[in-house]
């Protein structure tokens, strides 16, 4: 019974994206989007599930991007005229969100706990913490310095313990 789940279950789950519970809706969308790891269930939600999206809206991207995967599914798309709209806002403001959750998750995965923000308005000096293979960093910057050179100049190891609230660094 199971192993022809992509034939029924598939389209039970399309059906229930336009239910007016909510929840009930946004539950079957999180299996379909499960499912539909497996290209044969993708394929099949595409051709014969005709899944309407309007009920739950933008929850549904990350499904409706995998259906751009398959000619098909492009097809069902502009039929349905998904894809101008999602052109358009990822233009207006979709790459912007990107690329600062790109950012969020790269400083999440190199964070070592060390905060240091420090501007020095009067020098136009700027330094930033970072870890580089399990030793902190301190990079500094200076607007005043048109060296180019200067820039690999400024990085300044710091020895940091946790539980360490300041940062003594070595003169250069």
């Amino acid at each position: 019974v199971l192993s022809h789940f992509w034939q029924w279950g598939v389209r039970l789950l399309a059906s229930q994206l336009a239910h007016s519970n909510e929840e009930l809706a946004l539950s079957a969308l999180s299996v379909l989007e499960e499912v539909c790891q497996d290209d044969k269930c993708l394929e099949f939600l595409i051709k014969y599930g005709k899944p309407r999206f309007v009920s739950i809206g933008a929850a549904a991207n990350n499904l409706q991007s995998k259906f751009l995967s398959k000619p098909s599914g492009v097809a069902y798309l502009a039929q349905i005229d998904w894809i101008e709209p999602q052109m358009q806002l990822w233009m207006a403001e979709g790459n912007k969100k990107y690329v600062e959750a790109l950012e969020n998750a790269l400083v999440g995965a190199f964070d070592t706990g060390i905060h240091i923000p420090k501007v020095d308005h009067d020098a136009q000096t700027h330094s930033v913490a970072f870890s580089v293979g399990g030793r902190a960093m301190v990079h500094s910057t200076s607007t005043l310095d048109p060296d180019p050179s200067a820039l690999s100049r400024h990085h300044h190891p710091i020895d940091m313990k946790e539980g360490d609230t300041h940062i003594h660094r070595p003169e250069y």
